[in-house]
Parts: C-alpha cells; structure tokens; sequence
C-alpha cells in the first residue's frame, strides 16, 4: 500500500481493524424542495461562540487614488454582518481591518493573535478568512528554490500600503512595503493550522494574477493592480516566517513546507473568486462573486451547504460574466461553517435543467459521461442536497442518453418531474446511482439457491449491478461459498486473471465472512467489488500517448531513476507491465525508497489537459487515497474518507475554466520534488507478504469531476451500512476526448539473506 512520505514509525494499513466510520447528522427535515431550499437559514450551523474571523476590505490604496476599489470596504462589511446574524458570532470574535487599517505588519499579526488565541480550542472552532481588496502577481526570486510556481509567477495580497511601481516617484517614500506572497499566506495558514486545526476557510475575492482584460461596461472594474511596470518581491521576503521553526501539530509531528496548493490541501479549504488567468470584477461598487456567495448564503438553507455545493451554486450564479470561482482543499464536502466532519455524499453526481430543447420538463442533466463509465439505462435518485444525512429521494431517473466523455441525460421516471423546474433552470440537484445498466457481474455459488436469495429478497441494501449465476466457476468474478451458516468471497475472473497473475502470495480471498442471514452485508460486498474491478478494468477513450507522457519514478538518496512509463503502450486497452517493489518493513519509512510520477503534456495541439490520478488498493477494495495528514499514522484508521489521490479540478463554470491545467511546456511532477502530491512510500499489512495496487491516470480535454468513482475500504463501508457507490464531471468545441492507463504496483515483503544486515532502502526492479 502507497503511503504519502512523512515521518512515523508505523505502519497504516497494519490495523484494519481500526476503521473510523464515517457519521452523518439525522435525516434532514421533510418538506417541499422550496421549504428545504429556503429553510430557516437563520439558525446557526456552529455554535456562534465557537465561530472565529478576520475580515479584511481595502478600497483606499492612497498614491492618488489610481490604485482605489469602490466596493472591496462594503463587501467586507457585509460579510461581518452576515457572520453576526447569521452565523451569531459575537462581534469579539472578529478582526476587522479596513482600508489605511489594513497594512502589512496588521495582517501577519492578525494571523498570529488567531494562532495564539487561547480562546480557539483546537479542532473545536471554525475560524474565516475573508479578503476583498486587490490581487497581483510578481517574478518568484531565483534563491527561493523550494517553492515551485506556476509560470514562475508567485500570486500576492496588496496591503493598504503596499508600495507599487511607481510608489517612489509619487510618494516620496524611502522604505518599500512589499505585497503579502502566496508562500507567506501559506506558511501563516499552516502554523494555523497546526494550533488550531483545520477548519479554516480562506476566502479571497481578488485577482489572484493579473489576469486578462475584459471588455465590460464603465461601471465594472477589475481587483488587480493596472500594469504600471512589474511589481518584485525581494529574495529576504518574510524570510524569517518562512524559515521560522516549524511548527508541532497536535501529534509532535512535523508539519513540512509546502506550495499553496499544497497547503491546502489539508490546512484549509480555500473559496477564490476568480481563477489564475481571470479578474475579479467589481460591478457598480460591489464584488460579484461575494455579491453572489451572500446571494446564496441567504437564499438556501446553509445547514444544507458543504463547501462545494456552496461554490457550485456560486458558479452557477456568475455563468453570465468571464469569472470562474474555484475552490480547493481536502475539506470541501464538509459542512459549511461548521463542526470537522465530512457530511456530504461523494457519489451524488450533481445535475440541472439545461437540456437541448424538445426533450420536455421531465429531463435532466448528468454531470457524467462515458469517462466515468455511465451507461444507457442506469437508474438514478435524486436528491435536493449532496448531504449524505439527505436520505429522502425527491424522484427516480434513468440515463436515456450519453451524450459524450463527461454528460448524459436522465429522464425522471416517476412523480414529481415539476419541482425540477419551478425554481429555474439554474437550481443544483444531486443525483445517486442506484442500479448500473449493461453491466452484468458473474457469480459462481456452492449453493445456487442461495444465490436465488441474494438476487430476490427484499433489503434495504439493493444491488447495483444485474448479478447473474456464472455457467462455469472460471466465467465467474466472485466466488461466493456457503459453509456452515456463513459465506465466504474469493477473487475470480479478469481482474485475477490478468491483473493479479504476477502477484504470487497475494491473498485472493476477500477478508470478510459474514452470516447467510446477513443479505445486506453480501449485497454490500458484491456491489464493493462490482465497482472495485469496473472502474479497475475499463478502458475506452483514446491511447493515452496521443495526449501525455507518464514516467513512474524512484528515488533513494537523492538518486531518481525511471521505473515504468507510458511509452510502451500501444493501444487504448492496453496494460502497463507490473511494477515490482521489494519493502523493507524493518527500516522507518523516511529511509525506504519513495515513489512518484512526471507527466508531460505531448499533444499536436496547443491545448491545455486535465490529469486526475486515482489510487486503487486490492487488498481493501479502496478507491481514492488515505488522506495526507501531519500527523502520526499510528493514531488514525488506515481507512479514512477516500481522496483523489491528484485532481487538476479546483472549480469549474460553464467556460470549463479552472487552474491547475497541464500546459505544454510546464510538466506535472507528482511525488519527490513535487507540491500538488507528496512521495508515495509503501507498507505491507502484518499477515501479508504480498500485496497490490494500481495508479490509474486519466486525462481529458476538459476539467471534469471523477470524485464519484471513490469509494472508501470495504470495512469501513460495511460499518457505515451504506450502498456501495459506482461512478460522477463547457465548451462545445472542440470535441471532448479523453484517455486513461492503469500501473500495477506488486509490494512483496523484503527478507535479507542469512548473515546479512536488514537493508536500509527499498529495491526495485521493472516487471
């Protein structure tokens, strides 16, 4: 099993027994789709006390008013009324710093009085961040070597008294103040974090770069600083919060340097107007992204809102002008502004009314195509939230069509198709797959009559697949054998077959046996490995050599060598040849060899990719990745809630824009070296000496959303006594592709010859 680098004595994967289950809140309150949408908003989702921020808003930058905003001061203000009556915060627990108020040095110790605040109980408040003001951009300094950016372009907060270009000659001034970097917003937000916890949402409406120039109309303009000469960072910048010591998380464990993007991913959830390439606008003297995020907030119930449904409905508000918002961070399907759980539903797809004309009120739109394995005929529910605790579906729908690569269309095939379209086209629903059309699953019993059972009695467990008796046990996927009041499950088939042949000593039994009385855990178990070996095997899309280049890459010591890459790889469906790892589980993880990837954009066309990388593990059935967190392993489950293990998608609008594409001359580093993915390392659970899994990369024209193919380990599933989930995801022109490969990872126990030493180091040879 992969892990994510950092330092700890043990090992994950070695106590399955300790899954967390994953909790959800009582069922939401039933009503009309308008009541639950318009809900009491008023009610808090936090404990008003527990709620902690600092509101930022910066319209005066001085030097004769040529700097100046018009709304970023009442965007601010509004935002601290709304966390006053809505989120019943007191007014002691918010930092307020506007326009000449707003300096450098008052923004970094805002940061610090939240870091050292004693009354913010770690992992127990939600503390906010919000930013109205400007954004730019500056050359990163040449020594800051260990702080990679994009274009070699570092994204900056302006202070109030910020100097520009031109400070000196209109001013006066001597000393220059600098803008705040992207590296010392992160390092400030990881120090948070670590004292705090992380729940913190970062909330910037701002340029993050100097965007592009839009026409609009007089009365918009843009949060970024006009060009008036390239504004510099100097080498020394905040270097002494930089190379300050680094902080201690709550396990003693260390907390490493890391890229915004990095940081984000576990400190905090970040909710940005605008992407790299686009202007945050001002339209007659407010901000339109907080204009809608306050829209929202108001309009729906927010006891009803994770991050992402939250932006979701933002970007849906702004379809109409050239500004994406984007979020990031590992926590975005939590509840907004609320306690550190995970409550949203990663299968729910999310859909719409924007349908072609003439497929009629009862049709709905699928954020979900042929890359994520969808099928004509699927059955759906629909649901008004993406809220796992939303367990009263509004109606049912099947596929009628797959559009292409990343859309289909459902039709609503019971009561109720109206509430779909009396709120407007515009309106957000979420869609769960029930039951996958076209793909049947084999199964070879011992006792066909049970089987019989399985298929037909009712249980509130429903099979998602068309589960059928195999004609021979070599035609069968799953082997189900029934002993003694109690059924046990052994891996068959293809994925054994072709995927598993080389990995002599692996166990193919599923570790599981439960009673023949247990038919929901037996569904839950088949619909498990149903989903595990389909998203596993199927190929479709294109040759992924028409669009990337893929190197698997070791590195010990400094020494990088190249392991497996994409280049042998003739066809669509062909297989990359096993990757074969040898662990030394006797040396600390920090010294065995760590493992990452180099992705090269190689398309004829001058055109931006999208690469998602997804982890699956066979001896768990996981899909996804155990989160990265700074912290010691040994104290949390090796099955916590799956993750992307790498994602390009940070936001997507209508004009399909989000920012972390691959273009063509900047490569995607992944592991050693990297920001977006830490090294990946492996362990062997204790009763194996053998073990699997696979990376499978995906790259499209276009962002699209794969979280749907997640799903969390079988254990875990099991506990929480829910449905296994399946599959989830503008510009017209032109046409969608997209392409995928699969690298087998076979882990087997290192054991040092008689006389000799315990190696200190992972050895590694190409299959």
């Amino acid at each position: 099993m992969p892990r994510k680098s950092h330092k700890t004595k043990s090992s994950a994967k070695n106590n399955r027994s300790g899954a967390k289950v994953l909790t959800t809140e009582d069922a939401a309150q039933k009503g009309t789709v308008k009541d639950s949408v318009q809900g009491d908003g008023a009610t808090s989702v936090q404990d008003g006390q527990k709620i902690f921020a600092l509101i930022i808003g910066i319209d005066d930058y001085g030097h004769d008013g040529r700097y100046n905003l018009r709304g970023a001061k009442a965007d601010a203000d509004k935002f601290e009324t709304f966390i006053q009556k809505k989120l019943k915060a007191p007014k002691a627990n918010i930092s307020n710093l506007r326009n000449k108020d707003a300096t450098r040095s008052a923004i970094i110790d805002e940061f610090r009085h939240l870091e050292n605040n004693k009354d913010i109980v770690r992992n127990d408040a939600t503390i906010i961040i919000y930013y109205a003001g400007h954004g730019a951009v500056a050359e990163k300094p040449k020594d800051w070597t260990d702080w990679p950016a994009l274009e070699n372009k570092l994204e900056m907060l302006c202070p109030a008294d910020m100097s520009f270009p031109d400070s000196s000659a209109s001013t006066g001034l001597s000393s220059k103040v600098e803008g705040i970097p992207d590296r010392t917003i992160s390092r400030l937000l990881l120090d948070l974090s670590a004292a705090k916890g992380d729940n913190i949402i970062l909330i910037l409406d701002c340029c993050h770069s100097a965007g592009l120039n839009r026409d609009f109309n007089p009365a918009v303009r843009h949060r970024q600083i006009p060009s008036s000469g390239p504004i510099e960072i100097s080498p020394d910048c905040d270097l002494a919060i930089y190379s300050r010591e680094i902080c201690k998380s709550h396990s003693g464990e260390a907390i490493p340097k890391s890229g915004f993007s990095g940081s984000l991913w576990y400190s905090h959830v970040l909710l940005a107007a605008c992407s790299r390439r686009e202007s945050a606008i001002e339209e007659y003297q407010e901000g339109v992204f907080t204009r809608a995020l306050l829209k929202v907030l108001e309009e729906n119930n927010i006891k009803e809102l994770t991050y992402q449904s939250l932006m979701q409905h933002v970007v849906g508000a702004l379809k109409d002008l050239r500004q994406t918002p984007h979020w990031d961070g590992r926590h975005t399907l939590r509840r907004i502004f609320c306690s550190p759980e995970e409550a949203a539903d990663r299968s729910r797809v999310v859909c719409d009314c924007h349908v072609p004309k003439g497929r009629g009120h009862n049709c709905l739109r699928l954020m979900s195509g042929t890359l994520h394995g969808t099928t004509k005929g699927s059955e759906f529910k629909i649901y008004r939230t993406d809220l796992a605790s939303d367990i009263e579906p509004l109606a049912t729908a099947s596929v009628d069509e797959v559009h292409d690569a990343f859309i289909s269309y459902l039709t609503i095939s019971s009561p109720n198709e109206h509430i779909f379209t009396r709120d407007g086209n515009d309106h957000l629903w979420y869609a769960r797959l029930t039951k996958a059309a076209n793909t049947k699953f084999a199964v070879s019993c011992n006792d066909p009559n049970f089987l019989i059972r399985i298929q037909t009695e009712t249980c509130a467990t429903e099979l998602m697949v068309t589960v059928d008796l195999a004609s021979t046990r070599d035609k069968a996927s799953l082997l189900l054998k029934v002993e003694k009041g109690a059924v046990s499950f052994e891996r068959h088939g293809r994925e054994r077959d072709l995927l598993l042949s080389a990995a002599e000593g692996f166990p193919w039994s599923i570790h599981h046996t439960v009673s023949v009385d247990d038919i929901a855990a037996i569904r839950q178990i088949i619909n498990h490995y149903s989903h595990f070996t389909y998203h596993l095997t199927r190929g479709g899309g294109e040759r992924i050599n028409k669009f990337i280049s893929v190197e698997m890459r070791s590195n010990l010591a400094g020494l990088t060598s190249v392991i497996t890459d994409s280049t042998k790889i003739s066809h669509a469906s062909e297989a990359v040849e096993p990757v074969q790892v040898d662990v030394d589980m006797s040396s600390e993880v920090e010294d065995r060899t760590s493992y990452g990837f180099i992705v090269h954009n190689v398309w004829k066309e001058v055109r931006n990719l999208y690469v998602y990388l997804l982890y699956f593990d066979a001896s768990t059935l996981q899909i996804g990745m155990i989160s990265y967190q700074p912290c010691n392993l040994a104290n949390h489950s090796p099955s916590r809630n799956p993750e992307l293990y790498y994602s390009s998608q940070m936001g997507m609008g209508s004009n399909g824009t989000v920012d972390s594409r691959l273009g063509k001359n900047s490569p995607l580093i992944l592991g050693p070296g990297s920001n977006d993915m830490p090294p990946v390392t492996f362990d062997l659970p204790l009763d194996q000496n053998v073990d699997v899994c696979f990376f499978k990369f995906i790259v499209a024209t276009e962002p699209v959303d794969i979280e749907s193919m997640s799903q969390s380990s079988l254990e875990e599933s099991l506990k929480v006594a829910r449905g296994a989930v399946f599959q989830k995801g503008h510009q017209a022109v032109p046409a969608r592709e997209w392409a995928s490969m699969t690298i087998p990872v076979i882990q087997r126990r290192h054991e040092p010859r008689a006389g000799q030493p315990a190696a200190r180091s992972a050895e590694l040879s190409a299959a």
